[in-house]
């Protein structure tokens, strides 16, 4: 009966230490869980910082949308002022006998823009250079009296 009884102090002994490490691997985890639960905390409050940065960023990325779509606005209106102020010009000019080169250097307008001006707003010559070139194309005038 001894042998019976250190036996079953042995298995009560062994199942002591399985325990033990049982619950020393519990403790273990418990305590792995709860720095977890700090880290994913700390986690939590640095995304809510990242979103409210964003908002803040995307609020400051459609002031500057709105900013650079009224200096566009703002800019396409000098573009034609300007543009109206070099025609404005080109129509002094050929009015006081420039030239379309003239036009062209003064105002920063184009050959074809030049030309305009000068026919709409210049004294009398029509002429262009383009009408001073002989034409490639010839009028053959048939005898209609021979037929």
């Amino acid at each position: 009966m001894n042998i019976l009884i250190a036996a079953l102090g042995l298995a009560v002994a062994g199942v002591s230490v399985i325990a033990l490490v049982a619950l020393r691997r519990v403790s273990q985890l418990s305590q792995r869980c709860v720095e977890l639960e700090k880290v994913a905390v700390i986690f939590d409050e640095r995304l809510q910082f990242i979103e409210v940065q964003n908002a803040q960023f995307s609020e400051v990325g459609a002031e500057f949308a709105d900013r650079v779509e009224r200096l566009s606005v703002r800019q396409a209106r000098e573009q034609k002022t300007s543009e109206k102020s070099g025609f404005n010009e080109a129509i002094a000019l050929i009015e006081h006998g420039a030239d379309i080169d003239e036009l062209i250097e003064a105002c920063g307008i184009s050959r074809a823009e030049a030309q305009l001006v000068q026919t709409l707003y210049g004294k009398g010559e029509t002429e262009t250079p383009l009408d001073r070139q002989p034409s490639k194309f010839v009028l053959i005038e048939e005898d209609r009296t021979a037929a």
